[in-house]
């Protein structure tokens, strides 16, 4: 099947990647062999432009443990040095410019730069490309691994029985992330024996720090064991290619040192329904959100529909006109009141709707309530990228619709119970408000400090800016962020929030009441067309934005065609 794959994409290959293919040949003219545990790996120089060139090499590699590999019958030359196939480059320098010149083709600039502090991934295809997985999704390839440790000593070194692209929207950056399937259990950096692991590429978040921040986080306030995976930054190397900073998690699954849940429960994801295809026995649960059944595999439709009418019931037990009280019966309050605190902290975009995983045993004499997580997913949280111009001083997670098409009513319906409010304040007040100080104070810096040059070396990977203000924006986001919690939740300063309602996109805002909410921007502020204007929801007014806010208000995005009515009216 593989091979029949590699023929495929073959024959397919567009000019671009055959241009491609040849500037990798190119460089396997002149490679460089560096020590990795106890063998070697042979990395490929990789060419920014026509006119740059970088050798990436592991933390633990000094300059004298690097040896040429030279195509026989190749002149090449570094600097005024001549190369001959098996000579060492202890003669150079890190981070100094040489003139490279190899045979037949024009001189460029290269450099040596070295990461620090992390492990390195090496990942050989079986077929020497990436060209088969990366076709689509879930396409794999036979793969060999070897992960060393970042004073070079080996963590694991064998086969893989597949490796393959993943994700969803971030599947279409250029930076790929993957799935790993090791032919045997194996502990990878002392998380824990598993099959299976995923290289997240965080190709949303150029801090690279929110997955892994908050996954620490979640693991530290667990209601159970898995309640979020475990995970350790990689420097990743793909068929001898730097291709840059990775974050290597293990996979959402239910086993021993992952969910320690039950093997027979039900482990299942709530996702946008435009994702139902790709979800295992799927069903509509709600406008514009789908579920489907991740384990056991051996599920069947009649499990489907057992889990089809329970979170039927519970959605009309929640919003049942005696209020919904009922409804907590269907649920684990400890892990569901954690969940929501994650998501909310941290106002994770795709929370309630997106990448959402829970599990439940439906079995006879076992506990069935529904339990929140493994948290998962949250690169896109914390205004993490240029368009989301998220607002750090709201309830996002209240929300009952994400958009016009997608209904995301659980957290804000949960939050109207007061077992289930009086428990969100209750844990944050007495563990995460410290634990979140802490993280502003403490945690960012030690992780800045652990990433950086890697970090560094990721961007000049990618052609990315300097990640120094992605991580200084992520900190003062969470810093407005937690002042702003620790008001409403410690101190019990009441807000009333303003819907910012436009096509596909809903966003909110806070005030305390009689106050004018000045976070309020205009919708040319949010990049819609010029002259459109917010009109009052509830009686068609021109909403004017120095207007004191009293109770909860929705505003719609509308042209300022002058139809509708002034509040002078």
């Amino acid at each position: 099947m593989t091979l029949l794959l590699i023929l495929a994409v073959a024959i397919c290959i567009s000019e671009e990647t055959r241009l491609e293919l040849t500037t990798q040949n190119r460089q396997a003219d002149l490679a460089f062999l560096v020590p990795a545990g106890d063998r070697e790996e042979k990395l490929s120089w990789w060419s920014e432009d026509a006119e740059h060139a970088f050798v990436f090499l592991p933390p633990y590699v000094e300059m004298k443990d690097v040896s040429i590999s030279l195509k026989k019958g190749m002149d090449a030359s570094i600097g005024d040095v001549i190369l001959s196939d098996g000579m060492d480059c202890g003669i150079f320098h890190l981070d100094t410019d040489y003139q490279m010149s190899i045979q037949d083709r024009n001189p460029v600039s290269i450099r040596f730069v070295r990461s620090e502090n992390l492990p390195s991934m090496f990942i050989h295809t079986i077929s020497g490309t990436e060209d088969t997985i990366h076709t689509q999704r879930n396409v794999w390839e036979y793969t060999k691994l070897c992960l060393v440790d970042a004073e070079g000593k080996t963590d694991y070194q064998g086969e893989l029985d597949e490796i393959s692209g993943r994700g969803s929207g971030s599947w279409y950056y250029e930076k790929k992330s993957y799935n790993l399937k090791l032919n045997q259990s194996a502990d990878l950096l002392g998380m824990g024996a598993g099959k299976r692991w995923i290289l997240l590429a965080n190709a949303l978040d150029e801090s690279h720090m929110r997955n892994k921040l908050i996954y620490d986080f979640a693991r530290e306030i667990e209601s159970y064991a898995g309640f979020a995976p475990d995970c350790e930054y990689v420097d990743l190397y793909l068929n001898g290619t730097y291709v840059g900073l990775y974050l290597l998690t293990e996979k959402i699954e239910i086993a021993e040192n992952r969910v320690e849940a039950d093997p027979n429960a039900m482990l299942f994801e709530v996702d946008a329904i435009s994702r139902f295809d790709r979800m295992n026995l799927p069903f509509i649960l709600d406008w514009g959100i789908a579920a489907g059944i991740k384990s056991p595999k051996s599920s069947t439709e009649q499990d489907r529909d057992k889990l089809m009418n329970r979170l039927f019931l519970f959605q009309d037990t929640l919003q049942a006109e005696s209020g919904g009280k009922a409804a907590l019966q269907y649920i684990d309050l400890e892990s569901w009141t954690r969940r929501y605190l994650i998501d909310e902290i941290f106002e994770n975009f795709d929370g309630g709707c997106h990448s959402q995983f829970f599990y439940w045993d439906p079995r006879e004499g076992k506990d069935n309530r529904i339990y929140a997580g493994p948290c998962w997913d949250f690169d896109n949280c914390a205004d993490s990228w240029s368009e989301a111009k998220q607002n750090p001083r709201c309830f996002p997670m209240l929300r009952i619709w994400k958009n016009d098409s997608e209904h995301t009513p659980w957290y804000g319906t949960l939050m109207e119970q007061s077992a289930f409010r009086n428990r969100v304040t209750e844990l944050y007040r007495t563990e995460l408000s410290a634990k979140l100080h802490r993280l502003l104070q403490v945690d960012i810096e030690e992780e800045t400090a652990l990433i950086q040059t890697a970090l560094n070396l990721n961007a000049l990977r990618w052609n990315l800016a300097d990640p120094t203000e992605a991580i200084r924006h992520f900190h003062d986001f969470m810093e407005e962020r937690i002042a702003f919690l620790d008001s409403a939740w410690i101190d019990g300063i009441e807000y009333r929030t303003v819907t910012a309602k436009s096509i596909g996109d809903y966003r909110f805002y806070c005030t305390t009441p009689g106050e004018v909410c000045e976070d309020i921007p205009t919708p040319e502020e949010l990049g819609m067309e010029r002259g459109t204007i917010w009109i009052r929801e509830d009686n068609g007014e021109t909403f004017d934005r120095k207007m004191p806010i009293w109770e909860d208000l929705t505003i719609i995005a509308v042209p300022g065609d002058g139809q509708v009515k002034s509040s002078d009216n």
